[in-house]
């Protein structure tokens, strides 16, 4: 697909055209994006359309330093009813051997791509990628030919590096993708059933899936179309999901009861009483002071002293101050009457 805008609408328009052509229920256009020569296409039949809501889509580029933007994704993420879905074209890196670098495109959107309110991917009941992924399969051009005119699909997939990575858990993890029972859909002469006959003699492989995750979804069809305008042959699946839809009447009934039911609970504004602290009888008089170095000094004894002048400082001669009366110190411990 070219990268401008009008080749999309092309398709666009075909594809709406071939789904209304028929007897049955219409079909209505929700949202399309590209990301050069990736697309992607929602459509969706026109009596569930009102209860689609937040349609959202995002962009995620993994080309050159992130910005070329000749690689990368392109999604749309919607709500029908209650559960959420979200669909992905990916374009990853191209190459025999750059396996790595399909790893890291996979992480680059996986981890960067963003929508409103900051969704991510993972943050959806169901995703759905269909995308030119790139991974190839690792063996001899001439081994692969040979299986591929045999027929001989199990062996080819004994060596493909999509399987081969999400087994040792480098990308995809919790994903699944449906039974391969299909031939290589990867590189043809255009318009013939011959693989690449071309100067680069591309090794035949499924460079084209589609994966999924979510407990909702059951694929039942999983296949290649036999279309050929291109160098690749098409993959098409067909799922059924489960749709949770929540009564809002019922919701709605249910949130008003709580809400009468905490407006009913009193609520103590002030702090709890304190329990009364209980009152212990004094302890009975002892003869003598508590401690047995305590020097006893009569009130009644204290007199000011006189003021003090230039010449005369009653702090240095001690005049009027009290004199203690060490007649009543006592040395012995007082706790033993207590004994």
């Amino acid at each position: 697909m070219a990268t401008d805008a009008e080749t999309r609408k092309v398709w666009e328009e075909q594809i709406e055209h071939t789904l209304n052509s028929k007897n049955g229920e219409k079909y209505t256009l929700l949202r399309s994006n590209q990301l050069v020569g990736a697309a992607l296409v929602i459509f969706a039949k026109s009596s569930i359309v009102d209860e689609i809501r937040n349609v959202e889509s995002a962009i995620k580029k993994t080309g050159i330093m992130g910005i070329a933007g000749n690689k990368g994704a392109v999604a749309i993420r919607m709500d029908y009813g209650d559960t959420s879905f979200c669909f992905l074209a990916a374009h990853f890196a191209s190459g025999q051997s750059n396996v790595d670098d399909r790893n890291n495109d996979f992480r680059t959107i996986n981890e960067g791509l963003r929508f409103l309110r900051g969704k991510t991917i993972d943050s959806h009941d169901n995703i759905i990628w269909v995308s030119d992924f790139n991974y190839r399969v690792s063996m001899t051009n001439l081994e692969a030919r040979e299986y591929a005119y045999q027929g001989n699909i199990e062996a080819l997939l004994n060596h493909d590096q999509l399987i081969r990575e999400m087994k040792r858990g480098n990308v995809f993890k919790g994903y699944k993708e449906g039974l391969i029972s299909f031939l290589p859909t990867y590189k043809y002469d255009v318009g013939t059933d011959i693989y690449d006959t071309s100067e680069k003699q591309r090794i035949p492989g499924w460079t084209d899936r589609i994966l999924f995750k979510g407990e909702q979804l059951k694929q039942i069809q999983y296949n290649r179309a036999e279309l050929y305008t291109s160098d690749h042959r098409p993959v098409f699946a067909i799922f059924d999901a489960d749709i949770i839809t929540l009564d809002n009447e019922a919701k709605s009934k249910l949130q008003k009861e709580i809400y009468q039911s905490l407006s009913s609970i009193e609520v103590k504004t002030s702090p709890p009483e304190l329990p009364k602290r209980k009152m212990t009888a004094p302890l009975p008089a002892s003869k003598d002071p508590l401690v047995d170095i305590l020097i006893d000094v009569s009130l009644d004894s204290i007199t000011p002293p006189p003021p003090s002048s230039d010449t005369k400082k009653w702090w240095e001669d001690s005049e009027g101050l009290p004199k203690a009366d060490k007649t009543r110190v006592s040395t012995r411990n007082p706790f033993d009457d207590l004994l």
